[in-house]
This record gives structure tokens, C-alpha cells and sequence, in this order.
């Protein structure tokens, strides 16, 4: 991947994961929706100290602006990703 320019990225879906995710050395996290309030998970993320990407989909803006602040406060580089869990997606449930 890095010799054709990708970057790395990787999904844990719980805590010994993100161990595997570092000694890979993946550049960036990809937290899940699935996981976006498994609290264990998001500490473990914030302590390897990566890029963090987090994937909003089927949440309130109440939860994201918890786990905003979760990410924000702990100094760690994260942007949000908008998505949506509902295929085909009514525009009235695209926030």
C-alpha cells in the first residue's frame, strides 16, 4: 500500500486490536458506527496516540458531540466522518 502511495487504515473492533493496529504501524484508526460508544475501545484508541477517523452513522448529534468532545479533550488529531445506515436514505434523514 505505502509503495503505491495509499495510506493505511484500519477498524478495530475491540481493544487488542488496537494493539495489532499499532505494531502494524497503521497511520490511522477508522473507529467504526458500530463501535462509536464503546467507551473502552475509544480510550484505547486515544492512547496510541494515531490519526482518527469516526464514523457517525445512526447517531444523534447529542451522542456525536459526546464523543466529539471525548476526542477533543484528550488532544488527539479526529475528524468526523457523515454517514448514514439507511440504504436507499431518505433526504429527510440526511442531517
Amino acid at each position: 500500500m505505502k509503495k503505491n502511495k495509499f495510506i493505511p487504515i484500519c477498524t478495530p473492533f475491540d481493544e487488542r486490536s488496537v494493539d495489532q493496529i499499532t505494531r502494524h504501524k497503521f497511520e490511522i484508526i477508522k473507529v467504526a458506527s458500530c463501535s462509536f460508544n464503546d467507551w473502552p475501545l475509544l480510550e484505547k484508541v486515544c492512547l496510541s496516540k494515531k490519526l482518527v477517523i469516526i464514523s457517525t452513522g445512526g447517531h444523534s448529534l447529542e451522542n456525536i458531540d459526546k464523543v466529539y468532545n471525548f476526542f477533543l479533550h484528550r488532544n488527539i488529531d479526529f475528524a468526523l466522518m457523515h454517514c448514514v445506515s439507511i440504504y436507499p436514505t431518505p433526504k429527510k434523514q440526511l442531517n
